[in-house]
This record gives structure tokens, C-alpha cells and sequence, in this order.
């Protein structure tokens, strides 16, 4: 059973020696590799070229230097794992979801305590029934769930200046770029507490930030989406959260996934004043006369067959009443016939059904449809400031 390997306690637990090989339940040698992941989750399965296998388990280990002792929260998303730090157990979780992705709000948050200097943290992922690839990642975040300034990881003990300089070689001649979609109804973006940005482009034309630290946003069409992209060195990072200021914008009914509202969680206030109701009433052969509440809207004569009704409509049940005229060349296109009626004629022992009077085919005859009342699609829609 895939929970076997979970609860198991493999030599990983109990010390680690980078060093050592261990014997796999196939018989084959197993040992400690250095991987480097160019993504937020680190792939086992791939990065150790193991079988996917509901009772696969492995490990992975690096160290986290912190200036100073602090409470810091890890972001553990993880189908079935376990969190070491400095040796002692903070997390534990043999979930086997039904369903899961691979983003934080599927993941586990937990307090852990870091200690000046080193910290040596231990994963331990174990299979699952259901999708049995060993994939996790882990980040560690302050109580907001925004990034620690001052944390360096390595993969072994090491002078910290020595891995300052190693990074900073590494990032030369690079950039960081940060992509966001902008939430509807923001006016501007506040810049503060943030490193200095190269450049930043609303929808690929420069902007600037004032000496305020805001960058004022035009008036923006939201009938496409509007993208923020933010350049930093490649040093640099981001050490808070986009801070947005809303207000109110037109907006188009529909959902707020990728509207710059994806994760927003909270309220909006959706308004609509003085917009009118149309009334749609399709197709009509040929003319129409419309009454609403026993008042006379209008008459229409040709397409569209649309009026606006919104000062005909009343609380509660409204009473609607059409009077249809069709094309006069219809009573002209009935041709005369003795066989009036459906009939049956013995011709040859044979019977042959004949038609009754027939007229040839006009389609637009009589109200047709479809009838529906729309309202105006044009809204406001309010974020509440400070959100």
C-alpha cells in the first residue's frame, strides 16, 4: 500500500551523510545528488530518473542561512510528505487528495523556528495512489506570505560571503521580470517598500513612478486585459506584495479569473443606474405592434425589432402584447383546387394522397422570435480601496 513507504523510517531520518549509498527495493544503489531546480518545484521522480511507483519515497535536503533567530512560515505543497528542520519533525501530512494542484493554495502552512546561521531542512515525499510522480515545493515567507530578506540556501555549510558573491556572479548580465495583470478599477500602483525597479510598462509602453513612489494609471479598457511588466535586476526581488489603489471603472459582466482579480478574495460592488431595458423580439412577419401594461411602446415595420421598455416596466408581473400583420400576398398566393380537402383517389388500385390548397413558403410569417428582455450590459464595478 502506498502509505507503506510513508510511515517507514529510512537511514534519511534518522542523520544524513551525503555520502552514503543505500539499497532500493529493486537492489539498486541509491545516493545523494546534487539537484538544482530552475522551477518553484523540484520534480524527484525526474531529477533522480526513479520509477513512478504509489510506493516510491525520496528525499531532498538543502541548508538555510538566516542573519538572526526567527519564526518564519513555510509554504509546504506536497501530495504526502514530512518537514524536518535542524532535525526535529514540524510537518507531517498523508493526505491522498482527490484533487490537487501544484500552487500554494493547495499546500500547508506551518510555523517554524530558524536559528541564527545554518538550518539544515529535510523533505521526505512518499507516492500516492493517484498521481505517483515525487514532486513538491517548499518556500519560506514571513506571516504575510511575503518573501525574508536575508535568507541564502546552499546545498552544504558554507562561508556566507563566499555564497553571496557565487549569486551575484551568477546574476550578472540578467534580468528579473515580474508580469501581472491589472485589477479592474485601479487608478495606481504604490511603490513602496520595493527595490528599485529598471523600468516598468503598462501593456508595453514605458511608465514612470513619481516622487510620491505611485505610478498613476490612464483610463484603461478592460475589455481586453491590461498587463503590468516589471524589469529589477536580476539581484533583485520583489520583498512585498503589489499594493493597488481602486476605484470605479466600467466592466463587463463574467467571471474575475484572469482579470487581475484572481486572487482577490473579498467584495465588489457591482452598480447600474439609468441604463435601459431593451426588448428584443426577434423576428416578426412583417409588422408589430408592441403594448407593455396596456400602454402603447411603438410599432416596428423592420429589423431590428428592438425598443427600449424601460419606462414601461413596473414592479412585479408585467403584461406584454404583441399584435403581428403579415404580408397581404398571402391570402393572393392560395390557389384554388377541388381538392380542398386531404382526399383519397383510387387511381389503378393504387391510392395517391393529394395536398390541401397550399401556399408557397414565406418564412417570416407571424412573430417568430426569440423574445427576451436585456438588460444593459454597461456596469460599474467598484473594488473597495486599499484591496
Amino acid at each position: 500500500p502506498d502509505h507503506e513507504g510513508y510511515n517507514h523510517v529510512y537511514p534519511p531520518e534518522t542523520g544524513i551523510d551525503l555520502g552514503a549509498s543505500y539499497l532500493e527495493s529493486d537492489q539498486q544503489e541509491g545516493s545523494w545528488r546534487r539537484v538544482q531546480s530552475t522551477r518553484p518545484e523540484v520534480n524527484l521522480t525526474k531529477a533522480l530518473g526513479i520509477s513512478r511507483s504509489p510506493q516510491s519515497v525520496a528525499y531532498a535536503m538543502t541548508w538555510i542561512h538566516s542573519p538572526k533567530q526567527q519564526e518564519v512560515l513555510s509554504q509546504f505543497v506536497v501530495k504526502n510528505g514530512k518537514l524536518w528542520v535542524n532535525g526535529q519533525q514540524v510537518f507531517a501530512m498523508h493526505s491522498r487528495p482527490m484533487y490537487y494542484e501544484l500552487r500554494e493554495p493547495f499546500g500547508f502552512q506551518q510555523s517554524v523556528t530558524l536559528k541564527a546561521g545554518w538550518n539544515q531542512v529535510l523533505v521526505k515525499v512518499a507516492g500516492a495512489d493517484r498521481g505517483p510522480a515525487l514532486i513538491f515545493s517548499l518556500r519560506l515567507s514571513d506571516s504575510r506570505g511575503a518573501p525574508i530578506d536575508g535568507l541564502i540556501a546552499g546545498w552544504k555549510p558554507e562561508q556566507v560571503e563566499t555564497l553571496r558573491e557565487e549569486r551575484d556572479k551568477r546574476f550578472d548580465n540578467l534580468e528579473r521580470w515580474y508580469r501581472v495583470e491589472v485589477p479592474p478599477g485601479t487608478t495606481a500602483l504604490r511603490w513602496t517598500s520595493q527595490p528599485s525597479a529598471q523600468t516598468i510598462y503598462l501593456d508595453g509602453q514605458p511608465a514612470r513612478i513619481d516622487a510620491a513612489g505611485r505610478f498613476r494609471f490612464p483610463k484603461l479598457d478592460y475589455q481586453r486585459q491590461p498587463v503590468l511588466a516589471i524589469k529589477l535586476a536580476a539581484r533583485d526581488e520583489l520583498t512585498d506584495f503589489l499594493r493597488f489603489e481602486s476605484g470605479e471603472t466600467d466592466f463587463h459582466l463574467g467571471s474575475w479569473t484572469r482579470t487581475g482579480l484572481t486572487y482577490y478574495s473579498g467584495s465588489a460592488i457591482y452598480e447600474k443606474e439609468g441604463q435601459p431595458v431593451l426588448l428584443d423580439f426577434g423576428q416578426v412577419g412583417v409588422a408589430a405592434e408592441v403594448w407593455l401594461n396596456d400602454r402603447k411602446v411603438g410599432e416596428r415595420l423592420w429589423e431590428p425589432f428592438v425598443m427600449d421598455v424601460s419606462s414601461f416596466l413596473k414592479p412585479g408581473n408585467n403584461r406584454l402584447k404583441f399584435i403581428v400583420t403579415n404580408a397581404s400576398d398571402a391570402a393572393e398566393r392560395a390557389i384554388p383546387d377541388f381538392r380542398r380537402y386531404l382526399e383519397l383517389e383510387e387511381v389503378r388500385g393504387a391510392f395517391i394522397s393529394y395536398s390541401p390548397p397550399y401556399m408557397d413558403v414565406i418564412d417570416l410569417n407571424g412573430l417568430l422570435g426569440p423574445v427576451r428582455l436585456i438588460p444593459q450590459r454597461q456596469i460599474t464595478l467598484s473594488v473597495p480601496a486599499g484591496n
